[in-house]
Formats: structure tokens, C-alpha cells, sequence
């Protein structure tokens, strides 16, 4: 720890904290014998566990880390999304003296591979359906020796053994002293270079950001937080899973993100606290029904710009003000909006233990209300980029990091953030780097230049536009499947254009503004259509909400609209390519609402499961599809083996003859809204509901609906 963090940690009043909690892991071990055994740490659609739960079951995954022979400071991957495995993982991790890497679980094969390489990782933590995955990085040059699976629905872990070095099989006793100045995470931030840099924070650096963030919003062990932010990003994992775990609340662990659900969570669960991004606001704020959020003390916005139309929306629907929150990978929290903050633009003063300075382009400091870059120095903050020199705009300078960000203070220390100095295109939230796609896109035989950038999309946020320059012609289909193979999806250029040249200035240098001028005033473009390519985006239909006009539909879904019939083995054949049933929700509880074609009324028993029919290679989202079973109106046993084994309603019927007949309810046609986010689509993209209900006995027990945006399905005469 250096001799800034010391001054600062001293001053923050929580010395008993650290005295007693030198790292993460023993901040836990501290909490578990004063809640009695009841205070329950994490909350999840299985169960809860309380404190003494989550740090035995950290020690218990700490010890097969011991065993298997993973050392201390050896680098341990977790590629899980929001789980309290991907806790329980990284909290033994921890204790084991082993550090983080928390990974998106939406990178392909290729940017996983680059990782692993680049931090030499010895172990990962993945889904089941991992295990393969495993084995195909460590064939291709990753250091992995061993791997634990987790099935994410009951607590059994399955531990792999891929072969490790010899000289490592020694077992390692666990229990290691891990302190303050020991590394706890490695995370990647986006390189302006095409390759993610590496930043290391350690124990110190982590909990010198909980007691400054904690301070800030009064956070206590009475909090319930809602763990809905992507936990392998530092907003989700530091604001919203260490801030409630390290004092002593209760964290409400969300793995999907489904609008209404979330809304009666906060409802039903008294939440106080919501860390979330700009699209979930916008997407609660949008719902017809209104909950009670009088319970939130607090809502942070943070990972993308909230609009001012999104924060005024969600504050007249249910009086709470969101309070926006800057940060970095590299520096944790910056900075938090007071929640009497006025100005709209502001997001806010320093949190204590940072401070801000404005430099102008002498690097001399701006006067007040003036632009310049912006200089972080925080005591939470990494110390160096460990896989690059940092001579990109985003780079440490002494104790100093400048993220690469233009803005101003005000008078009384407000900071207002005006742009970048080089673009990342913020993608709900994600940031995907467009020197990254580039150097993908130029990889593709026949491309010979490419340039991407960010367009607007109808949320308030961006979409990836990219323009290739391909003399000998290049299919746009073509651009598509090679980007499914190298990179993760929300890298996906959606609007692609091909020339056989670009626009060079007289010394052969891109105009890469000409080209973000030209998009901006609306140039030629086509937008992806994963069934058949490339259209116009000009074309775009608009379609009504009311009255469908069925000829408006793809050819496919017209067919659907007038059909009751299952839908998966259809969208095999149809787009040639194996689907598999992503399961989002799948649970047994007591109806909030009336579901009147299944007679099913409000506090009654149902089944409700909540499905993406995603495509194995192209990664694309066809149809959202949520069913819900009048639990009664079945056999004890097979409710115990929907219910138990999770398996598909329809498809258990059918296995047991069971289903007496299917009847088509109702075709609409509106926009994706709350399901845009599970289809990859735009909020105001067009698609087709189908509601549909079946019969068991003679008696309608399972109301079904499912969604599908046209885009996925509108043929086009375009390569």
C-alpha cells in the first residue's frame, strides 16, 4: 500500500474494519460469527445464504483450490454471469491468496484464448456447458490446468484436471496470510490498440473503495441491494456485490435481467438499494404497470450516460431520483451525484480519497466551467497498465491516470464529462473498441481497410457502424459470420457498408470524420438480417401496434401467426442451423396477476419459464418465449420433475402424451420493448406476439406468449 492510500484509509473512520478485515475474503469470515447464523448475505431465485454460509462455502472451494495445487498469486478466471457461485468462486479465490479474473461470459473462444494468454491463467470457473471450452483453450495454448463447472442450479461443482506442469503438482496448503497490499483482480479495460489492457487492483485498493463509496451513500447492514449489474464488470461487482457484502446487507443476486420481474422484486423484497445501467431505468420506466419502489434509499447509474429523458422518466414514475456515477476500470468510483444534486448534467464531486483536475492542452490547469482531459488521482487506483506501456490516450502518468475523457469542474468541484478524445461506442452499457473490430474486420480475405464507429440507436445510446473498403467484393453475410467467430456479440457491427474505397486525405490518411459526417446525414447503409443478410436501413418498416396487417410480415412469421405449433425444430429448418433453449427463468411461485385463459387469479400456484431460442453458430436471438403452467391442473409428480428438473413444459407433455390440444389466443404486432435487450434488438423494433394456450385434460393449464423481432426474419434481395 503507498503512502496516499495509508493517509486516505486512515481517514475514511473504519479502522476497525481493516484491523480486523485485512482483505476481502476475511472482511466475511469477520461478519459470519456476529449474524448469529441468520443474517442472510445473498438472496437468489434457489434460496438464501446467510454470511456463515457464503464463508464456508468459500472456504470449501479455497481448499479445492488448495488441493488441486493452485498457488498463491496464481491467476483464476470466472466466467460466469450473476450467480452466487461467481461469489462463492471469488471469495475462495481470495482466501486461497489466488487473484480474480472475472471475464464477460459473452466473449468467444478467441478473445477468451487472448486472455488467458495475456494474465497466463491456471484455472477457470465455468458453466457446465463450459467444459469443452476448457479443453479447446488449453489444446491452443493457454496455460490452464485445471477447470470447475458449475451447473448454476443446485450446489454440485465439477472439478477437471486438463494436465498440468509437473513441477506444479504439489498440493498447496491453504489458508495463506493474504494482506492489504496482496493483488485481489485482474480486470481488462478496453484498448485503444485492439487489444484490452490489463489492470491489477489489490485488497487494499478494493476495500479503500468500499469504505469511501459506503461513506458516500450511507450504506449499512440493513441494506438490500439488488445484484442486477453484470457482475464481471466493476460497477456491478465493486457497487453493487462488495459494497452490500462487505457491510453486512443482503444482496439480491438477478442472473437476467426481465423488466418486470426485477420491478416486483424491489416491490416484494423491500430493496434499498439498485446499482444499475441506463437501459434498466429506461426499461422500468417504460413498464404499464406501476410498482412500488418506495423502499429504494438509493439508485446509481453508472457503465453508459444516463439521458436526461430516461432519469426524468423513471423519477416521475416512481419518485426516486437517479444519482449518476463515474468511474473507471482502472480507478474504481470517481465520482457520485449528491442526491440533492441540481444540475442535470453533473455527475457529481469526487468520492472521498480521489481528487480531479482539468488540464487544458499544455497540460496546465483549466480555469473553473472550463474543457479540458481530465486527470484522475485516486487511492483506489491501479498503478500501471500491466500489458502495455500506457502511451495511448487512456494512460497512467505518474500517480496520475487520464482516462482518455474531456470535461469541466464548476465552481464548486462538479464534474461535467463533454466527450473522449478517441471514441470507445458505448453499447448498452458495454464498451466495444473500435480499433478491436477493426483489426477483425481486416483479418476477412478481401478486406482491405475498414473503419468503425458509433451511430445512434433509438435508446439514446449507440449501435457499431462499420465501413469496409473491398475491391474484389465481399458478402455483408460474410462480415457477419466472420465477426460471430472472433468476436463477442455487442461487438457486432449492426449497420455494415461496403465500398471499393475509402475517402483518404492527399497523404493517404483515412478521413474517418468525413465518413462519421456522412453516417450522421443519413448516407447509404444496410442493416443486418441474420435470416438472409443485409437491407437498406432506409427500409425499415414501421409497423402498428393494433390491427396487424399479416402481409407486413416475414414469410415465416405470417405462417406462425395463423399456426399453433411448437417453434424450435421450425426455426432449425428454416435457418438451417441447431438451436439451443437459453433458459432465463425457471420457477415455482405464487401469480402477482390474473391470468384470465388459464383461469389463473392472482395468489394462486404457477410454473413460470422464461426462454431465449438462441442459434449455436450465429449466436443470434430468434424468439422470447414465457409460459406459465396452472400448477395444480397437473400430476403431483410430474410438477415435482417440471419443477425439480427444470425441464421444458411443453416438451414434458408431449414426452408423456399428456397434451390434449393447443389454441391460438391472439397475433399482435408492437414493439420489442422490455424484450429487446434478451432479442439484441432496438426498444422500438418491430415484433410479432403470439399468444397461445394448451389444454391438459380438456382443461386450459398453460398460457404461453412469445416474441419475434421481425428484423430476425425479413428476407431481402441484398448479398
Amino acid at each position: 500500500m503507498n503512502t496516499d492510500q495509508s493517509s486516505v484509509l486512515r481517514s475514511l473512520s473504519e479502522t476497525s474494519i481493516r484491523r480486523a478485515s485485512p482483505n476481502l475474503f476475511e472482511r466475511i469470515k469477520y461478519i459470519a460469527p456476529r449474524d448469529s447464523g441468520a443474517n442472510v448475505a445473498l438472496s437468489d431465485d434457489r434460496s438464501t445464504l446467510t454470511y456463515a454460509e457464503l464463508a464456508r462455502l468459500s472456504e470449501v472451494f479455497s481448499a479445492d483450490l488448495a488441493d488441486a495445487g493452485v498457488q498463491p498469486r496464481d491467476n483464476v478466471g470466472i466466467v460466469l454471469g450473476n450467480s452466487r457461485e461467481f461469489l462463492i468462486a471469488s471469495f475462495g479465490v481470495w482466501q486461497q491468496g489466488a487473484v480474480v479474473v472475472p471475464l464477460n461470459p459473452q466473449l468467444r473462444e478467441p478473445e477468451l484464448l487472448k486472455c488467458a494468454l495475456d494474465c497466463q491463467l491456471r484455472a477457470m470457473v465455468l458453466p457446465t456447458r463450459g467444459g469443452s471450452l476448457a479443453q479447446t483453450l488449453k489444446e491452443k495454448g493457454a496455460p490452464l490446468e485445471h477447470v470447475w463447472l458449475c451447473p448454476l442450479d443446485r450446489d454440485e461443482w465439477i472439478h477437471r484436471d486438463l494436465g498440468g506442469s509437473p513441477s506444479r503438482q504439489t498440493k498447496c496448503l491453504p489458508g495463506v496470510q493474504v494482506t492489504p497490499e496482496w493483488p485481489a483482480i485482474i480486470q481488462y479495460s478496453t484498448g485503444s490498440t485492439g487489444y484490452p489492457k490489463r489492470v491489477t487492483r489489490s485488497h487494499a485498493n478494493l476495500i479503500g473503495e468500499f469504505i469511501s463509496v459506503s461513506n458516500v451513500l450511507r450504506v449499512t447492514s440493513r441494506e438490500r441491494v439488488l445484484g442486477v449489474a453484470p457482475f464481471f464488470h466493476s460497477h456491478g461487482l465493486m457497487n453493487s456485490a462488495i459494497l452490500t457484502l462487505l457491510a453486512g446487507g443482503t444482496l439480491h443476486v438477478v442472473h437476467t435481467f426481465l423488466p418486470r420481474d426485477v420491478a416486483q422484486l424491489i416491490a416484494r423484497a423491500g430493496i434499498t438499494g439498485f446499482p444499475g445501467v441506463p437501459f434498466m431505468f429506461d426499461l422500468l420506466a417504460d413498464l404499464q404497470d406501476r410498482h412500488d419502489f418506495s423502499s429504494l434509499r438509493f439508485a446509481i447509474s453508472a457503465g453508459a450516460p444516463l439521458s436526461e429523458k430516461t432519469a426524468g422518466a423513471f423519477e416521475k414514475k416512481y419518485a426516486i431520483r437517479i444519482r449518476p456515477l463515474y468511474g473507471t476500470t482502472e480507478t474504481g468510483v470517481v465520482c457520485i451525484r449528491s442526491e440533492h444534486g441540481q444540475d442535470v448534467l453533473s455527475v457529481g464531486k469526487p468520492v472521498p480519497g480521489v481528487e480531479l483536475r482539468i488540464l487544458d492542452d499544455q497540460g496546465k490547469p483549466a480555469a473553473a466551467a472550463t474543457s479540458g482531459r481530465v486527470e484522475i488521482t485516486s487511492s483506489f487506483a491501479a498503478s500501471a497498465y500491466g500489458n502495455t506501456s500506457g502511451n495511448e490516450e487512456s494512460h497512467f502518468a505518474g500517480v496520475a491516470f487520464f482516462p482518455g475523457d474531456v470535461g469541466r469542474l464548476s465552481a464548486d468541484g462538479e464534474l461535467t464529462l463533454c466527450g473522449r478524445h478517441r471514441g470507445f461506442i458505448n453499447v448498452g452499457g458495454s464498451k466495444a473498441d473500435p480499433a478491436e473490430i477493426e483489426a477483425v474486420l481486416r483479418s476477412l480475405p478481401g478486406v482491405t481497410e475498414a473503419v468503425v464507429f458509433g451511430v445512434p440507436d433509438e435508446s439514446g445510446g449507440e449501435k457499431i457502424k462499420a465501413v469496409l473498403a473491398a475491391p474484389e467484393g465481399v458478402s455483408r453475410l460474410a462480415v457477419r459470420a466472420h465477426c460471430v467467430r472472433h468476436l463477442a456479440e455487442f461487438k457486432h457491427p449492426k449497420v455494415i457498408e461496403i465500398r471499393k474505397e475509402l475517402p483518404k486525405s492527399p497523404l493517404g490518411k483515412i478521413l474517418r470524420k468525413y465518413l462519421m459526417d456522412e453516417a450522421a446525414s443519413g448516407g447509404p447503409s444496410f442493416v443486418f438480417d441474420p435470416r438472409s443478410g443485409f437491407r437498406a436501413a432506409a427500409d425499415n418498416p414501421t409497423v402498428a401496434a393494433e390491427s396487424p396487417d399479416l402481409s407486413v410480415l416475414p414469410p415465416f412469421l405470417r405462417v406462425l401467426s395463423v399456426t399453433d405449433g411448437t417453434v424450435t425444430k421450425s426455426i432449425e429448418a428454416y435457418f438451417w442451423e441447431p438451436i439451443e433453449v437459453e433458459v432465463l427463468a425457471h420457477a415455482y411461485l405464487i401469480s402477482e396477476r390474473e391470468y384470465s385463459d388459464i383461469e389463473i387469479l392472482p395468489g394462486e400456484p404457477i410454473l413460470r419459464r422464461c426462454v431465449v431460442l438462441r442459434g449455436k453458430i450465429t449466436r443470434s436471438a430468434y424468439a422470447f418465449a414465457e409460459s406459465i403452467l396452472a400448477a395444480n391442473r397437473v400430476p403431483a409428480a410430474m410438477r415435482r420433475e417440471l419443477i425439480e428438473g427444470m425441464k421444458g413444459i411443453g416438451e414434458l407433455l408431449r414426452s408423456r402424451k399428456t397434451e390434449t390440444y393447443r389454441e391460438l389466443s391472439a397475433v399482435r404486432l408492437a414493439d420489442a420493448g422490455e424484450w429487446a435487450i434478451h432479442l439484441g434488438v432496438e426498444k422500438h423494433a418491430p415484433a410479432m406476439i403470439r399468444e397461445y394456450k394448451i389444454h391438459v385434460a380438456g382443461r386450459a393449464a398453460i398460457h404461453i406468449q412469445e416474441i419475434f423481432p421481425l428484423l430476425r426474419f425479413q428476407p431481402t434481395t441484398q448479398p
